[in-house]
């Protein structure tokens, strides 16, 4: 009985131990999640305002191999490393960018 007590107190020791409740940790997850949403703005505007060309349509013009990469990776999860390529690219064609409220979460 003893043991049983023993093993189940350190498997519940083990599993409160990998959690992660840190008020840093929390605070990385806000900017990330602030990130996600400023690349998303950008990938909408980039959507709205340079569409891709379509089949036999002289409308538009193809992003570049870069910016179609940085839409993928805005998709993706992977914010930090689009953005600044979206914003180049928008501020390149002449567009201002959206307001970026990273880090105001409360």
């Amino acid at each position: 009985m003893y043991r049983n007590v023993v093993v189940m107190g350190l498997g519940l020791a083990m599993g409160l131990a990998s959690f992660d409740l840190s008020p840093a940790s929390a605070q990385e997850n806000a900017l990330k999640a602030d990130e996600r949403a400023y690349c998303n703005q950008l990938a909408r505007k980039w959507n709205r305002y340079m569409p891709e060309r379509s089949y036999g349509s002289s409308v538009g013009a193809s992003p570049s191999a870069e910016v179609s990469v940085a839409l993928t990776m805005c998709n993706d999860g992977r914010a930090a490393d689009a953005i600044p390529v979206l914003e180049r690219a928008l501020r390149g064609a002449g567009h201002s960018l959206p307001d970026r409220a990273i880090g105001t979460r409360p």
